[in-house]
């Protein structure tokens, strides 16, 4: 192991704990920055990251889901605000916001894996797949390596997910 591949901890004159890998924050056993007031981040070379639970928790109670550097969660709100605001991202994109614990049927967020394993995410009118990148919104479809074909309210991909 040369010195350049070991985790160096360090400590800012503000209390704020560090750990990094070449220069860049890292770590696969903690959180990257711990800071003074209680915040933690979960860094893995250089990108907010966490397979297991909030990438940043913050000292008011935040909570934000991360994955290789994008916002992302798939089994609830990528970001819980201390309000209770909550806000759903895939890969990076901004999905949904809702204020109200109580989720009316076109707030839901409905999560499928397919037998292929195509994973797509639902909520109201707006669809995000992972397989090939599609969203949609109530007039707007923008697709990326998928075919799409839709006929008045039916949207049905090649992957065989279908909308109505």
């Amino acid at each position: 192991m040369t010195q350049t591949d070991q985790i160096i901890y360090t400590v800012d004159d503000d209390g704020t704990k560090k750990y990094t890998k070449n220069g860049q924050l890292h770590r696969t056993d903690g959180p990257a920055i711990k800071r003074a007031d209680g915040t933690k981040q979960w860094h893995f070379e250089n990108n907010l990251h966490r397979t297991d639970g909030p990438a940043i928790e913050r000292a008011d109670g935040t909570k934000q889901w991360w994955f290789e550097g994008k916002r992302h969660r798939t089994d609830g709100p990528a970001w819980e605000f201390a309000d209770g605001t909550k806000q759903w991202w895939f890969h990076g994109k901004f999905v949904e916001e809702n204020k109200d614990e109580t989720m009316t049927q076109t707030d839901d967020i409905i999560y499928n894996v397919d037998d292929a394993g195509t994973k797509s995410y639902t909520t109201g009118a707006k669809v995000v797949t992972t397989g090939a990148e599609f969203v949609t919104t109530e007039r707007e479809i923008v697709a990326t390596g998928a075919e799409v074909v839709t006929t008045g309210a039916e949207v049905v991909l090649a992957n065989r997910i279908v909308i109505t």
